[in-house]
């Protein structure tokens, strides 16, 4: 969890952890920090980079469930995993793709009222326009993370049977 307080040209950031997003962006200013950077700025730099990192995740996820499906319905020889490694991956999968897609309600949020509120705060045409875009990022990477938990959803149905009583789940 982060909270974020901007007030005037200055940007607070509240967590208890040190998130890779917020340590990419340190180290770009670090370098490279002009003396009229504003807090809004910033703000565009953290929102772009934990959505740039969230997409990094589901592209992760997304190869690692096809590793999966690959696992289950193409066995090569006895050195395939076993079912109980499957079904733990699949979890573990479940879950951070969940997580991801919590993460992406919270910046669509985030980028809404942002969105709403541009005007009275005076952004830059460029900052608004830039708001749109990542909103458009966060609509598209949320899609993606539901097709991928519609995935592993498939994929455990396929492990366990889906336990309606059709004949695939019968045979």
């Amino acid at each position: 969890p982060v909270t974020f307080i901007l007030s005037g040209q200055r940007l607070i950031t509240v967590r208890y952890d040190d998130p890779r997003p917020f340590m990419i962006v340190g180290n770009k200013l670090a370098r490279t920090c002009s003396p009229t950077i504003t807090g809004e700025s910033v703000l565009m730099d953290l929102l772009d980079a934990v959505i740039d990192r969230a997409a990094d995740i589901l592209e992760r996820i997304g190869a690692e469930v096809d590793q999966i499906s690959h696992d289950i319905f193409e066995p090569e020889d006895d050195r395939t995993r076993s079912y109980n490694q499957i079904l733990k991956t699949i979890g573990r999968k479940g879950d951070l793709a969940s997580k991801v897609r919590e993460s992406l309600v919270s910046i669509g949020r985030l980028l809404l009222y942002l969105a709403n509120e541009a005007d009275s705060m005076r952004w830059a045409k460029e900052q608004r326009a830039q708001l749109r875009g990542m909103q458009r990022d966060v609509h598209s990477l949320s899609d993606h993370a539901a097709y991928l938990s519609n995935k592993i959803q498939f994929l455990l149905d396929a492990m366990l049977g889906c336990g309606c009583g059709c004949d695939a789940c019968d045979s």
